[in-house]
């Protein structure tokens, strides 16, 4: 499989495997920002839809961050078994979920520092399986052979 510029597109059991090291690097950066969130003052509790007000605690954000990113990569797994335009399909929806997440933390505490926090720990791990997935099928590839051509290079 390959796009129209001639890159070749990921095989569902490749996905699988970026998503699984995106959930584990995800969930070690989740980790460490929650903790320098904290640690700058934020408390870290919500109240979500006007319920009463519990905390976030650091357990709780590795095992979400985790499922998140395996779910997604499961979903885009499935697409690309059943698309050869899943990436784009895949991107769109990561996006718009994407968005659709980050603001959920706003509505959720009258707390600056705590609202951002919470923000930046649900798209961290969008943007960390994005990158995963698409980093070799978007950006343009680099050839690292001893013998490849550079542009530019002198004969």
């Amino acid at each position: 499989m390959s796009t129209p510029t001639g890159r070749r597109l990921l095989t569902p059991k490749a996905v699988l495997v970026r998503g699984v090291v995106a959930a584990v690097l995800a969930t070690v950066l989740n980790m460490l920002l929650f903790v320098t969130f904290r640690g700058q003052g934020a408390s870290m509790e919500v109240a979500p839809f006007g319920g009463p007000a519990m905390a976030v605690v650091v357990s709780a954000v590795a095992v979400v961050t985790a499922v998140v990113v395996l779910v997604g990569a499961g979903i885009a797994a499935l697409l690309a078994r059943w698309s050869s335009r899943w990436v784009m399909l895949w991107a769109w929806a990561a996006v718009v979920i994407g968005i659709a997440t980050a603001l959920v933390p706003l509505s959720a505490t009258d707390e600056f520092g705590t609202a951002v926090g919470l923000a930046v720990l649900h798209i961290v791990p969008g943007a960390v399986l994005a990158v995963a997935l698409l980093r070799r099928t978007i950006l343009p590839r680099r050839d690292s052979g001893l013998g490849a051509e550079r542009p530019g290079a002198g004969a």
